[in-house]
């Protein structure tokens, strides 16, 4: 009779360790699905961050510049840039925003004086910039994100 004791206590002792490997499996399943979920949706943020922000910033300082021929896309350095063109006391001062060094850029120079593209102020990490008129009104803009993502955006020049 002893002996069906001992048997019973190792069948209730198995049991309990089944559902405890059962509970610790499940649980590190659900942390697999939450990291997975979590590194989702941080991807997503990241990326609205720098398409919107991109995005928001060059089309205000389309619509803060817009007037007669002030908009126009350049290549200095063999790099596209939109060139926004102000006067102020009758002289022309030019706002340049470009990619370069792995960020999106903006400098404001005096027309005619030395530049360099890495003396602009960085606006926003970003993986890359292209700048295309597609019409005399119309600037297309493809921005790639850090992962590699592109969206493309369009600017309307209204001037006349």
């Amino acid at each position: 009779m002893f002996k069906l004791k001992s048997r019973s206590h190792q069948a209730d002792s198995f049991f309990v360790m089944l559902l405890f490997f059962l509970f610790a499996l499940t649980a590190f399943i659900l942390v697999l699905i939450g990291v997975k979920q979590y590194k989702s949706t941080a991807n997503a943020m990241n990326y609205n961050y720098e398409v919107r922000t991109v995005t928001s910033y060059l089309r205000e300082k389309v619509r803060q510049n817009d007037s007669d021929a002030a908009i126009s896309v350049e290549t200095i350095n063999g790099t596209k840039a939109l060139c926004l063109k102000n006067t102020i006391n009758d002289i022309v001062y030019n706002t340049f925003i470009y990619y370069y060094g792995g960020s999106l850029r903006e400098l404001y120079v005096q027309d005619g004086s030395p530049y360099s593209l890495d003396s602009g102020q960085r606006i926003v990490e970003i993986g890359g910039l292209d700048m295309t008129e597609t019409t005399d009104k119309m600037i297309t803009v493809t921005i790639t994100d850090t992962s590699g993502g592109t969206t493309d955006t369009y600017c309307s020049i209204n001037s006349d």
